[in-house]
């Protein structure tokens, strides 16, 4: 027994070793890149998720700061070669713009760093169902004005309406459609901000049209030669998405590495590979080809070579492999999912979501040393 507890307690000291190592690759100055995608940003983008805004960081607390970032960039004041939801925060910091909670001190340090960029309104819905506000949404950026919606006490980005849908960038989620991602009852109030330029003219994600034209002879006959008339008919093409697969998460299977390339030409660059075990978020299928992101970038992959991993079960917090249990095989799995955290891009894992959020153990909202802490307290009592 106490040779068992001796290897625990050293398998436990590696990891904890191994976790003060992963705290130091953090950085509070994050780079951005040229091939950057604002629509992308999340909060938790390791690139500046650890990225200090009072005395939290923004993948914590800082949903408010990546919408604001996202909304700098949309209306053109902002260039994501040069600055993205890190920039703007390590830029709030230096004016004190933070409290200690990680909200915003004072809106006027917005304008000091975004001279654009001002907060004209912060209010309640009138209405209360989802018609009603999505039109409050409209009537304000027809005006416009730039949206933040506020649910449950998490900001998000609003891109355009659509009838009654509402067309969102998530700092935390893929998904684009605000009502479909979170319930009405919790959708209460808003932000309205100016921007350099208004909004720009939004058009459904999957509803744009495709315009053929085709020529047909017609041929009229009279008493004089016969003639030819070209008649111009338009024929409007709408792309359906592929429902062969589901959309979510797949698990690569293959023994041989699978690479992604940025593009489908030739000479395109190695942007990653996926080996046995590895975990992607399919968005969008066209083709047998499935859109995922890696490292922000949207990417298609061959979907026929992944294995769908189907509906998220249930777990527990702590039980990581959902067999009823917290004991040193969740511990593992966090610990490889650390480690992972060093070679894999992000938007590849090894552990699924609901794996993810099942690690959270303490429900701070963060996958960290704190949540090891709160492993080893319960494993080793």
């Amino acid at each position: 027994m106490h040779s068992i507890r001796k290897s625990l307690l050293s398998v436990i000291l590696a990891l904890l070793t191994f976790m003060a190592a992963l705290t130091g690759i953090s950085t509070t100055s994050p780079s951005v890149r040229a091939e950057e995608d604002y629509h992308l940003w999340s909060q938790m983008d390791p690139r500046w998720g650890n990225v200090p805004i009072g005395g939290s960081t923004i993948a914590k607390s800082g949903c408010l700061v990546t919408s604001i970032a996202i909304l700098a960039v949309h209306s053109g004041e902002k260039d994501p070669e040069t600055f993205n939801p890190g920039t703007f925060a390590n830029s709030m910091s230096a004016l004190g713009g933070f409290t200690s909670g990680g909200a915003i001190a004072s809106w006027a340090t917005i304008t000091q760093v975004l001279p654009d960029v001002r907060v004209v309104d912060y209010t309640q819905f009138k209405s209360s169902d989802q018609a009603g506000k999505a039109a409050e949404i409209k009537a304000r950026m027809d005006a416009g004005y730039y949206v933040i919606v506020n649910v449950n006490w998490h900001w998000v980005f609003v891109e355009g309406v659509v009838g009654n849908d509402v067309y969102m960038i998530d700092p935390a989620k893929d998904d684009v459609l605000l009502f479909d991602a979170y319930d009405n009852s919790g959708i209460l109030e808003y932000e309205v901000f100016t921007g350099k330029n208004p909004p720009p003219a939004f058009t459904a994600p999957g509803s744009a049209e495709e315009t053929t034209t085709t020529v047909t002879e017609v041929t009229t006959t009279t008493t004089a030669p016969v003639t030819t008339e070209p008649v111009t008919t338009t024929t409007t093409v709408t792309a359906a998405p592929d429902d062969t697969y589901e959309l979510g998460e797949y698990c690569y299977t293959g023994f041989e590495p699978l690479s992604i390339y940025v593009s489908d030409s030739e000479d395109a660059e190695l942007m990653a590979e996926l080996r046995s075990g590895n975990i992607v978020s399919v968005l969008q299928v066209s083709d047998g080809r499935g859109l995922v992101k890696i490292n922000g970038a949207p990417v298609w992959i061959d979907i026929t070579k992944l294995t769908y991993t189907g509906a998220e079960p249930v777990l527990t917090a702590g039980d990581i492999n959902g067999d009823g249990s917290i004991d040193c095989y969740d511990l593992a799995l966090l610990n490889e999912y650390f480690k992972s955290l060093t070679y894999l891009p992000y938007g590849v894992s090894v552990l699924r979501s609901c794996e993810i959020s099942a690690a959270d153990i303490n429900g701070d909202g963060a996958v960290n040393t704190a949540d090891v802490m709160s492993y080893l307290q319960l494993i080793c009592k």
